[in-house]
């Protein structure tokens, strides 16, 4: 963040005067108020908290991959609510930092698969394949004695498991949001 920025962040409960608070501060000269906007991407579920919990508080090598996709769903949900204000470097910086933040990636399969996307996609997808491949092994190879597992879709596993660079670059996507407010650095709150 630019060194001389200072940000203030007025917080309520809807309907509970916190804005009130916000036009008056933006009453006054080198501050910069961005109206009736919420900066809400730290605390919405699924946002920057969620991620923390799952990756670095409460961490699980496969939540990690649901949490990153959580995330990039909700990012790509309200991008439209932050364009006005941030521009396209809300998505081109979450994109970034979710990026940065992955250690390990491949293709892969667990349950939570299953549960994105409407119930013909999970058909078509998951359980159309599943059941030509049991009717292929009960037909053709029915005599081997081995368990039959099915080949599931592959999808993207991501794994993020060093803290230290989770919060580091946290800072840095928050700040990088941040600064683009106040582009040309004109206010100092």
């Amino acid at each position: 963040m630019n060194k001389n920025h200072k940000i203030i962040s007025c917080a309520g409960f809807g309907g509970t005067g916190s804005s009130a608070i916000t036009d008056l501060l933006s009453e006054f000269n080198g501050i910069k108020g961005i109206g009736t906007f919420e900066f809400t991407i730290l605390h919405d579920v699924d946002g920057v908290l969620d991620l923390k919990h799952f990756l670095v508080d409460s961490f699980e090598r496969l939540n990690s991959t649901e949490a990153l996709y959580r995330f990039e769903r909700l990012i790509n949900n309200v991008e439209g609510m932050y364009k006005p204000y941030l521009g396209d470097v809300f998505k081109q910086e979450s994109q970034k930092y979710i990026d940065a933040i992955i250690d390990a990636e491949w293709k892969g399969f667990w349950h939570q698969h299953l549960y994105r996307g409407s119930k013909l996609e999970k058909r078509i997808k998951y359980k159309l394949p599943e059941k030509i491949q049991r009717i292929f092994q009960n037909i053709f190879i029915k005599k081997r004695k081995y368990e039959y597992t099915p080949y599931y879709l592959r999808n993207d596993i991501k794994l993020c498991y060093d803290n230290d660079k989770f919060i580091n670059e946290t800072k840095m996507y928050i700040n990088t949001l941040l600064n683009s407010l106040d582009k040309k650095n004109k206010y100092e709150y």
